[in-house]
Parts: structure tokens; sequence; C-alpha cells
């Protein structure tokens, strides 16, 4: 994810990045195209009041970019998320954790692969969360928009043992 700030970089290459439907690009190519190069440059930067619409139009390659640039932060969160359960004595079986701006669900994946069974991810995007929902790991979903945080659920606060994050930077 990169920061709203970086919007301008994106507004700089002369074109408007949802005016075609994203299309699935094979990204385990030896050589990336003309394609590929510009999924690429589409998660360069948005306004933060077009979050939603970003994420939902690159949701369908955004995985496939972060896996091809080597992107190790959810398997690293996922390490950093079972030392503090068990320094806690906390059980990977019902300790429950949230997925927050879980995306396309590579926390969730790497928090499972782990030993955690209660998953909760939270993302603006229907369409990120599609994809999250497709790997079968978490128990919950919820969509919210995290500049909300004044309207984030009250029955949701304070009710996690863990809370994973990356990429923010734009919140």
């Amino acid at each position: 994810n990169m920061t709203v700030g970086s919007a301008d970089t994106a507004d700089s290459l002369g074109y408007d990045k949802y005016e075609h439907e994203s299309v699935p690009l094979d990204f385990s190519v030896p050589m990336l195209g003309p394609d590929h190069i510009r999924e690429i440059e589409k998660c360069n930067g948005f306004e933060p009041e077009e979050a939603q619409r970003h994420y939902d139009h690159v949701a369908l390659n955004y995985e496939h970019i972060y896996k091809r640039l080597g992107y190790p932060d959810p398997t690293k969160v996922a390490e950093m998320a079972a030392t503090l359960a068990e320094q806690r004595g906390l059980s990977k079986e019902t300790c429950r954790v949230l997925d927050l701006g879980c995306g396309t669900g590579l926390v969730g994946e790497a928090l499972a692969r782990k030993g955690f069974k209660n998953i909760v991810g939270l993302d603006i995007s229907p369409e990120m969360i599609k994809q999250a929902a497709a790997k079968g790991v978490y128990t919950q979903f919820i969509e919210h928009d995290l500049t909300q945080l004044d309207q984030f659920p009250a029955e949701l606060r304070s009710s996690f043992d863990l809370v994973c994050e990356i990429g923010r930077a734009h919140v």
C-alpha cells in the first residue's frame, strides 16, 4: 500500500488509472511487460476519498504484484503475532486476531500457517474482502473505512487479543 502523498505520482502518469477495468495478469512470467508495469503503477497512490474505489480497482492483481516484488511483511507480521501470543500465554486456537486492512488476505494466510484460528479481517474494499474470503482462513469480515475511526463498531472495540496491520501509512 502506498501513501496518499504519492498520489501526485499517480496523477503524473498522464492517464486516469481507473478508466479501464482491471484484467487479471500473470505476474509469474519471466519478464514483465508494459501491462504489468501499468498495473504496478496503479498501486502508487490515491486520494483519501478514493480509497475504496482504488482498492476495488487494484484488487484483481494486487496480491500477485506484491508477491512478485518479494513482499515479506505478511510472514514477518505472523511471526511477531505468534511470538506475542506465546509471551502473553494466548492460545492460537482461541485468541481473537484482527487483521486491520486485510486486503487480499496475505496476513491472514500467514497467521493461519502459524496456527491462528480466529482471524477477523477488516478492509474498506469489498473486492479485496472477496479475495481474502477465498482463502478460507477468516472467521468474519468487516467492511469499514479506517479514516472513520469514530465510527468503528462499538461492539468490536477492545474485543481482540491481537491486532495486526501493515502498510497503513495513508490512514
